[in-house]
């Protein structure tokens, strides 16, 4: 199908939920400064390394244009229907996961 915002997304899921949608919007200057005091605290604190870098790749992930070529049949209406009705089961990461239980 065609590319999707990120707007576009949460409507979708929303829809799917049957939620009334909710958003909040932050300019993006708001991650620079968080990045900057993460940053800062990394140098008293070397623990909030790895937070500031987290930072900067949730920066990263919400600027740069993120759509691929179109492959395949599968929507990702389809998609989120689908976990919603019967999980994630069979979609696990593993050692690409960004969060582990």
């Amino acid at each position: 199908g065609k590319p999707v915002t990120p707007k576009e997304q949460a409507e979708i899921l929303f829809g799917l939920l049957n939620k009334e949608p909710k958003f909040s919007k932050a300019p993006i200057g708001v991650m620079d400064v968080g990045i900057a005091v993460l940053d800062f605290i990394s140098k008293l604190l070397p623990g909030a390394k790895d937070a500031a870098e987290f930072a900067r790749i949730g920066k990263y992930y919400a600027v740069e244009d993120m759509v691929g070529p179109q492959y395949g049949s599968d929507t990702l209406e389809d998609f989120f229907a689908d976990v919603i009705e019967n999980g994630l089961e069979g979609q696990e990461l593993g050692s690409a996961a960004v969060f582990s239980d």
